[in-house]
C-alpha cells in the first residue's frame, strides 16, 4: 500500500482481497489506511487472530467476510465483538474456531446483526441451550 501514501484523497468503502497473497501485516495497513471502511472481503486469506485485532478497529465496518481464513481461533471472533455495527458477518469454514457458548456469547454486542455464517465451522459439545438462544437473539 505504499504507493498509494501519496494520494490526497480516496473515496472507498468497500474492498475485497478473495485469494491473495495479504497476510496480518497487510491487514494492519488497510486498517490505517482506510479506516472508514462499511465492506471488507477477506476471503481465503492467511489472516490470524492478530488480524482480528487491527479489524476491529473498523468502526463503521457493516460486512466482514473472513470465510477459509483457517488460522482465525475463538480469540480473533472474541476481538470481532468490536465491530458492533456489523450487519453481515462471515465465519464460513474457520476449522480452527470452535462454536462454544462462550464464543456466541462474545459476538453479543454485535446488536445490529442481521446475518451470521457459521456453515463448515466446528460445532462440538460445547454449545448448550444457553448457546442457542444466544444465536437466536440475533
Amino acid at each position: 500500500l505504499h504507493p498509494l501514501s501519496t494520494l490526497s484523497s480516496l473515496s472507498l468503502s468497500g474492498l475485497q482481497l478473495n485469494t491473495t497473497r495479504v497476510t496480518d501485516h497487510g491487514i494492519r495497513c488497510i486498517v490505517s489506511c482506510f479506516p472508514v471502511l462499511t465492506s471488507l472481503n477477506l476471503m481465503w486469506l492467511n489472516v490470524t487472530d492478530q488480524g482480528c485485532s487491527a479489524l476491529a478497529s473498523l468502526g463503521q465496518l457493516k460486512h466482514l467476510s473472513l470465510r477459509g481464513c483457517h488460522s482465525i481461533t475463538a480469540k480473533g471472533v472474541l476481538q470481532l465483538g468490536a465491530l458492533t455495527g456489523l450487519e453481515h458477518l462471515n465465519l464460513l469454514n474457520l476449522p480452527e474456531f470452535d462454536v462454544t457458548d462462550a464464543s456466541l456469547r462474545s459476538l453479543t454486542p454485535l446488536t445490529n446483526l442481521q446475518s451470521l455464517s457459521l456453515g463448515d465451522t466446528h460445532v462440538g459439545n460445547n454449545v448448550s441451550d444457553q448457546g442457542l438462544v444466544v444465536l437466536a437473539s440475533f
